[in-house]
């Protein structure tokens, strides 16, 4: 059986153990009626999340082609609903974006599951739905704002294995996340008129389901992508790295043919006073080398003192190699996705 990375996360997320992939209890809790909490890597999602976890939750996808990328977040907080959606032409680099922040009321819904309900957001100008089951989903977009009109329909399919997992960020503090890259997307976007066509043989879609009670100050990095190796291979990647953990040995992992592999020491290097610049994304083991030359950049940025936020993603194509856990070199010149900055206060 093979064996994955387990944090037993502290506020600083400072401890890492090996255990295996846990079979999802039949009962789909992730809290029991009990009280006892399931911790660790899981098959597959889970279908009930207690709403004590969801202080701070969000549901987020991205989907591209070769022509567009789109980017799609529901967020909800105990005090705050937002969403923003963004439009990206790939090879222009020219992107139309909405955002909305609403205090106290709320706008924003996140689903009951990943696997069932909907996620939405609503608002006279800005309205999105996420609507969940096992292995598809179902997104709608519409927004006005400032002279710009962007809607949208899509469906996305599972295609590969999920990444799930539970884990402590402090004593008594606990993060549910489903996320998967390996997903096919159909669908349209419109955008002033404009319309991109996303079909299931050249579309795909990454989705973020996450729920948690997480620290005051957080903020990671990250590298989203998905494309064909030289050989190819179906490759998507999800490689992840904490700003401010005492331990370097936060869970990344990445996909090839579906199947998911887990990689521990990922290391981001790039230019925190020009973030469209290149990244270098590295693993200890010296398993991983991509880098990636920005073309534009998504920006998300709030600061209101004791509260802020700085959300960044660049987007472009990685190239590089990647030697997968069952000894196989694999060789990548031109996966599609972003590389992300998140640093918070809430």
């Amino acid at each position: 059986m093979r064996l994955i990375v387990l944090l037993v996360f502290t506020v600083f997320f400072s401890e890492a153990l090996f255990a295996k992939v846990i079979s999802t209890p039949k009962s789909g809790k992730v809290i029991e009626e009990d009280g006892s909490i399931h911790l660790g890597w899981f098959d597959r999602p889970f279908s009930s999340i207690s709403p004590s976890m969801k202080k701070r939750a969000w549901h987020c996808m991205l989907l591209t082609n070769t022509e567009v990328m789109v980017g799609i977040f529901v967020v909800k907080t105990s005090y705050l609903s937002k969403s923003f959606i963004y439009v990206t032409d790939v090879k222009s680099g020219e992107s139309t974006s909405f955002k909305q922040m609403i205090p106290l009321l709320n706008a924003a819904t996140i689903a009951p599951s990943s696997i069932h309900g909907e996620s939405y957001f609503s608002s006279k100008k800005h309205k999105v739905s996420i609507k969940n089951s096992e292995h598809a989903q179902i997104i709608e977009v519409q927004s006005f704002d400032h002279g710009h009109e962007i809607t949208g329909a899509f469906s996305i399919f599972e295609e590969g294995e999920p990444m799930v997992s539970v884990y402590e960020v402090a004593p008594g503090k606990f993060v549910y996340t489903h996320q998967n890259i390996m997903y096919s997307a159909e669908g349209k976007i419109k955008v002033d008129g404009k319309e991109y066509l996303f079909k299931r043989d050249n579309s795909y879609a990454f989705m973020d389901y996450t729920v948690g009670q997480h620290p005051y100050r957080s903020g990671w990095q990250a590298a989203i992508a998905r494309g064909k190796s030289s050989d190819g291979d179906d490759i998507g990647i999800n490689l992840t790295a904490p700003l401010f953990s005492r331990s370097k040995d936060w869970p990344s992992v990445y996909w090839v043919n579906g199947k998911i592999h887990y990689q521990a020491g990922v290391e981001f290097d790039y230019n925190n006073n020009n973030l469209e610049s290149t990244w270098t994304i590295t693993s200890r083991d010296e398993s991983i080398f991509l880098t990636q030359d920005p073309v534009t950049a998504f920006y998300d940025i709030l600061n209101l003192g004791i509260v802020s936020n700085t959300f960044v993603e660049p987007l472009g194509s990685f190239q590089g190699f990647i030697q997968s856990s069952d000894g196989k070199e694999i060789t990548v010149e031109n996966l599609l996705g972003v590389s992300e900055y998140y640093f918070v206060k809430w």
